[in-house]
This record gives structure tokens, sequence and C-alpha cells, in this order.
């Protein structure tokens, strides 16, 4: 476990999170959730369907194999990921973050990234624009895949 922590919301009043290093067991449920969730970004919205699968699916497969990836879940439930980062360079470089919609806007992507010293990020979509807010000295760089 890399650290944990409370989070208070108006559905769940307290409930404790897992930041971990990702196990074998989530990489499917990551590599399907990056390829589906990023199929609607301005970049690959045009691209023809077999040709993002295959092509940008190989992408992801390759990051995957060389980067770091952190989850973030429930303490109560750490088999169960609520969002993931996945990074590299010594946690400079972020391709993707992600977090399930309901439980968006509750601090998840701070816990999985605020600690980080990411200085660029190749991917984004509307799901990331606030990047620049949580990390204003970033530069989104698509070309370090």
């Amino acid at each position: 476990m890399l650290h944990s922590s409370a989070i208070a919301t108006e559905e769940t009043p307290v409930f404790r999170v897992v930041v971990r290093d990702a196990e074998p067991g989530d990489m499917g449920f990551i590599r399907k959730t990056w390829l589906n969730s990023y199929r609607d970004s301005d970049f690959a919205r045009h691209i023809p369907q077999h040709i993002y699968e295959q092509i940008h699916g190989a992408a992801i497969g390759r990051i995957l194999a060389r980067g770091r990836v952190r989850v973030v879940c429930e303490a109560s439930s750490p088999g169960l990921v609520l969002g993931f980062a996945v990074t590299e360079a010594s946690d400079r470089l972020l391709h993707y973050v992600w977090v399930k919609p309901r439980w968006r806007q509750k601090g998840l992507c701070r816990q999985l990234i605020g600690p980080l010293k990411v200085q660029h990020y190749t991917h984004r979509h509307r799901g990331t624009r606030w990047i620049r807010q949580v990390l204003p000295a970033t530069t989104h760089n698509p070309y370090l895949l």
C-alpha cells in the first residue's frame, strides 16, 4: 500500500481510500477502461473503431508494460478499483488518469497524482481538463508516448 486517507462526501460521510500499486488482476480492467474512456476524446473520436482499437490498444499495452500503475480503492474493498493513474520516468510523465464517474470530484485524482512530480502528460480528454489547475507546471505532450 502506498498510502491511505479519509474522504468525506454528502452521500458517504467518511470513507477511507487506499492508493496502491496495481496488481496483475487489475490490468485487464485498466486497459479496457482506458481504451473505452479515451475513445470520445478530440484525438480519437474521428479514428475508425477498428484502427483505434488495434493501434491505440497496442500503445496502451506498451505503456502499461513499462509504466507504473497506481489504483485507488475503498480501504474496505481493496480489490475494487475506483480509479487509476499511469506514469513513468520516475513519475514525471503522466499518461492517463481516470476515476469512476460516481466517484469524481471527491479528491481521488488528487490522491493518485498529487504526491507525484508530474512535468508532462500525454493524453488529454474532457476528463483531464482540470489537470492544469492541479498541476499548473505540466505540459501536454502527446509525443512522449
